[in-house]
């Protein structure tokens, strides 16, 4: 179900650095074929370029690494345009 409704959407959610942002965005990455973009503020002591990494690297997106497999860093991990 979410994947038809959300499918070539552009969604926005705030908090994607928190804990339940984290676990958000990543079962959108994972259940639904979204237009992809994390936007990130820097933090008093990282970049938000650091932040987003840092998201990326969590455990919580294990799964979808595991689908992805070599295709998660090229489909998934932070870039800069």
């Amino acid at each position: 179900m979410i994947q038809q409704a959300l499918a070539g959407r552009r969604i926005a959610v705030t908090g994607s650095t928190g804990f339940l942002g984290t676990a958000v965005v990543e079962r959108l990455l994972r259940r639904a074929r979204l237009h992809r973009r994390l936007l990130v503020r820097s933090g008093r002591r990282t970049s938000a370029a650091q932040r987003g990494s840092e998201i990326i690297r969590n455990g919580a997106f294990g799964a979808l690494r595991s689908i992805l497999g070599d295709r998660f860093d090229e489909e998934i991990a932070p870039g800069h345009e």
